[in-house]
């Protein structure tokens, strides 16, 4: 498990998000809080259950303002680079998500390797990931997409700098 922190730009609260698997290697994507700046967590919100066994990413992150709340996490289809970025979003504080979307822009990446989630000052959204066609591909780059609308939908992806090598 890595446990990756975020906390609220306007009520301090501390949240993480962390992946699990199980015995029979279903894995969850897990999100918690704190208010008291770590010493008691809230119990566990599952946000991504037993839809895929044992291919999320190594690097799930999140973002929170207010009762609003983001998590980002890839998907593997198998071993190797993920296909897909998907976000998730709760306007209460966790308690229920919206569907998932996937932010990787497909046009320009098939496959995405550590993606991260910013949310900016002005309530926008940033991802940021490594990108490319093929796994072992020397002609990635690393890549933002952005949104405007609390992540409902994302923009088409800038290149920020390539080429890198996806291994």
């Amino acid at each position: 498990e890595n446990h990756f922190p975020c906390v609220s730009a306007t009520t301090g609260r501390l949240w993480v998000v962390y992946e699990t698997v199980d015995a029979n290697a279903s894995a969850s994507v897990v999100l918690q809080y704190s208010d008291d700046d770590g010493a008691t967590w809230s119990n566990p919100t599952n946000i991504a259950k037993d839809v895929f066994t044992a291919f999320i990413s190594d690097v799930t992150t999140g973002a929170a303002d207010g009762d609003d709340v983001w998590v980002e996490y890839e998907v593997r289809s198998g071993p190797g680079l993920a296909g897909s970025i998907q976000v998730v979003h709760s306007t209460n504080a966790g308690q229920t998500f919206e569907s998932a979307v996937n932010a990787l822009d497909v046009g320009t990446s098939s496959l995405t390797w550590h993606a991260a989630l910013v949310l900016e000052a002005g309530g926008h959204l940033d991802i940021e990931y490594y990108g490319g066609t093929s796994d072992g591909s020397t002609n990635a780059g690393v890549y933002f997409v952005h949104s405007t609308d609390q992540g409902a939908t994302w923009g088409k992806a800038t290149l920020v700098h390539a080429p890198i090598a996806l291994i």
